[in-house]
């Protein structure tokens, strides 16, 4: 039986989410995550009665958001890993929407940053980098479905081809994504460099 525990978390929100025994159990708090989400691991699994050498894997994600959050959820899981002897995995917040649009097409998703800034990640051109809101669509293939948070400035620009995914940070929808998670934890750092999309894995 696979018992999946995840954990993904922001700078004041804490998401835990636990397979066990075939039931889902699961919490999602507006708490500090530096100061909160271990009690939040602990209360899940007390409310799920269960046995921790029993987990067989462990999964949260690596961005792009809060730096601190995904921080406070990777030292977590690493934590946990090494205590319990059992594989820790890692994917993308890109990878997490992709997976909940469910429709095996071609796609660009939208994540907020900050400034009329938004990452995104062009999975026809396998490209992703930081744009401006005024400046995406000339960085992206153009005529294929957005999706992604809610971001009113790039509806109006999209051609009424945008999909909101509102949930995508919930722990609970990393459950089922371990076999597209990768073996190493760690954050996703996206930045530009002379106008050209950078992706750092450390």
């Amino acid at each position: 039986m696979n018992n999946i525990l995840a954990v993904t978390a922001d700078l004041k929100r804490c998401s835990v989410a636990l397979a066990y025994n075939d039931k889902i159990f699961s919490k999602t708090e507006n708490l500090d995550s530096a100061t909160h989400l271990v009690s939040l691991v602990q209360s899940v699994v007390n409310s799920a009665n269960a046995d921790l050498q029993k987990i067989n894997s462990l999964i949260t994600t690596s961005g792009p958001g809060s730096f601190t959050g995904i921080r406070v959820a990777q030292s977590v899981i690493k934590g946990l890993a090494l205590s319990l002897n059992i594989p820790a995995k890692c994917l993308s917040y890109f990878e997490v929407i992709k997976h909940l649009y469910g429709k095996n097409e071609d796609i660009v998703v939208l994540i907020k940053s900050e400034k009329q800034q938004v990452y995104f990640y062009d999975f026809a051109m396998r490209t992703c980098g930081v744009s401006s809101y005024q400046e995406l669509k000339s960085q992206v293939t153009p005529h294929i479905p957005w999706v992604g948070e809610k971001i009113e400035e790039l509806q109006s620009i999209c051609d009424g081809n945008y999909v909101e995914i509102s949930d995508f940070r919930d722990a609970k929808n990393l459950l089922s994504l371990t076999d597209i998670a990768d073996d190493q934890v760690c954050p996703l750092y996206i930045g530009m460099r002379n106008g050209e999309a950078k992706v750092n894995c450390w």
